[in-house]
């Protein structure tokens, strides 16, 4: 013993004895010991709870699920799927993810079962008031755990070229913009007429959607991606706009870290959001998403407020009678634990999307969003315009601010109000700055 912790480095010498230098092997080999017991399984059961002895659990599911073991690896994720605990179900998730269970064909019925009940955990399906958890945090590890398994991509508002992406349209009109009982650049309330109709993106822009912009300005991709890259690419060129610079500043690298698929992209200048947005409309008109008439880009602040604010539907009548304060309502509607990723919410990070579900959803805490407006004192003068580098429409200069609006997961309730506002510099990378896409479609032919 001696000899081995002098010079293998296996173990130590400790006051007590001798312990391994690497708890990893440590835990290896106490995974292969219950291995060796008739009862082993049980056991490890029995432990679930204990969080000292999760790496030994998921080593030994992954041992049994390599080497052939696949009865005692299924009676063990069983055991857990079936303890109907938050806790014992991301255990099982886990599990599946380090024994690499997607490649074993026999645990493929209890990970279609596993990943069932973390959907319905995290808030992720339309019968959510009954079945999600009450507790963001957890709710929040489950949606991760779903990313790592790669068993979150095929639900409505993740796919750009379909349908489902963009959230109810809201048809031209006049509604009431501000809150006179709020902050002082949020006075005073004015009408404000939107001319065009248009919907917002359900979610904000994920790091997966936002991935295949990067690989196409690198010249990888669809052919349609790169074709509308290399048009990009002229125009960046033209405004003195470095195609590295779009790249989200909160990445390790060349892309995003495992299980943040779905979180919202973060790190973005509102250069680089409005040039992902040029290219989205570029490569949309490219596969023929979008027809001649329609066109996507950032949201002005006029129709983000529109939309977070009220019904798609205006009643009339006052049009302040329908306004919300949050999103959703009040803030404790609908649904106790179910609101927004703000600093109450205890998750101390961004969240994954879809997790506080809400018609056009997230516009509330998570992160801030860019707005194509630049920040002007209430009431408006007449119509405020979109901007971009990329269009021809454009007032950036060094001194020019953009809003953002949503608050964010650092920020208190109040900064997740429908009417608070946010602003900075275009060029600044701010590492909670996000986007959101608005599709904006054909008037009427009178």
């Amino acid at each position: 013993m001696e000899s081995l912790a002098l010079h293998s480095g296996i173990l130590q010498r400790r006051d007590a004895g001798y312990s391994f230098a690497h708890y990893t092997l440590q835990e290896y080999l106490t995974a292969r010991d219950f291995d060796q017991r008739p009862n082993g399984v049980v056991q490890l059961l029995a432990l679930r709870n204990e969080a000292r002895w999760w790496e030994t659990i998921l080593l030994a599911v992954g041992h049994w699920a390599t080497s052939g073991v696949t009865d005692k690896a299924r009676a063990l994720l069983h055991g857990l799927l079936d303890a109907n605990e938050p806790k014992a179900l991301l255990l099982a998730g886990d599990a599946l993810d380090d024994a690499d269970a997607g490649r074993v064909p026999e645990l493929a019925p209890l990970r279609r079962a596993i990943t069932a009940r973390l959907r319905d955990l995290a808030a992720l399906t339309d019968d959510w008031r009954r079945k999600a958890h009450p507790d963001p945090v957890l709710r929040n590890r489950a949606a991760t755990m779903l990313d790592r398994l790669d068993a979150d991509t095929d639900r409505p508002g993740l796919d750009l070229t379909k349908a489902d992406y963009w959230a109810t349209r809201i048809e031209p009109g006049t509604f009431s913009m501000g809150d006179d009982n709020g902050l002082d650049d949020e006075k005073p309330q004015f009408d404000y007429f939107i001319r065009r109709p248009y919907a917002l993106a359900r979610f904000p822009v994920t790091n997966r959607q936002y991935l295949p912009f990067v690989e196409a300005l690198a010249g990888r991709g669809t052919p349609e991606a790169v074709a509308a890259a290399r048009k990009l690419l002229q125009l960046m060129e033209m405004h003195k706009q470095k195609p590295e610079n779009v790249r989200p500043g909160l990445w390790p690298g060349a892309r995003y870290r495992a299980g943040e698929g779905n979180h919202q992209v973060i790190g973005v200048t509102w250069y680089a959001a409005t040039a992902f947005a040029w290219w989205v409309n570029e490569w949309l008109h490219e596969i023929g998403v979008l027809t001649a008439g329609e066109e996507v880009r950032l949201p002005t602040e006029a129709e983000w407020e529109r939309a977070a604010a009220y019904p798609p539907v205006l009643p009339g009548g006052n049009r302040r009678t329908w306004r919300r304060e949050y999103p959703w309502g009040d803030w404790d509607e609908p649904h106790p634990g179910i609101r927004a990723n703000t600093d109450g919410s205890e998750i101390g990070d961004i969240s994954v999307v879809g997790i506080f579900p809400c018609g056009a959803e997230e516009l509330a805490g998570n992160v801030w969003e860019w707005c194509s407006t630049p920040d002007l004192n209430y009431p408006f003068q007449g119509e405020v315009d979109a901007e971009s580098l990329y269009t021809g429409n454009k007032r950036v200069g060094r001194y020019v601010r953009y809003v953002v609006r949503d608050g964010s997961w650092l920020r208190n309730r109040g900064y997740a109000r429908c009417a608070y506002r946010g602003n900075d510099y275009p060029g600044l990378v701010n590492v909670l700055g996000s986007v959101r896409l608005a599709c904006l479609f054909s008037l009427p032919s009178s």
